[in-house]
């Protein structure tokens, strides 16, 4: 069992690896002003996201509330990565 674990462990990490080092060459591939518009817009988001998550978290009143708020974030970060690939996609069809 201790073997099974491992090996998916290491499996698990050398595919991440690949996925990352191909995401970079994709990077690479991008104009620059292009790619840094890109990861401006990504911060910029990020940035108003921890307001609106740091906002919540400061109106929670109980648990649950607070929950909520976690949940909502979650959420949000879920929705820019699935947008981040959308556009991702799109600009390779432009290369």
């Amino acid at each position: 069992m201790k073997f099974l674990t491992a090996a998916i462990i290491a499996f698990s990490a050398t595919a991440f690896a690949g996925h990352h080092e191909h995401k970079m060459e994709e990077m690479k591939k991008m104009p620059f002003e292009q790619h840094k518009q890109m990861m401006q817009e990504k911060l910029d988001k990020k940035a108003a996201m921890v307001e609106e998550g740091k906002t919540c978290v400061n109106n929670a009143k109980d648990k649950d509330a607070l929950m909520d708020c976690h949940e909502k974030m979650m959420d949000e970060k879920h929705a820019m990565k699935e947008e981040m690939k959308s556009k991702m996609k799109d600009m390779k069809k432009k290369m």
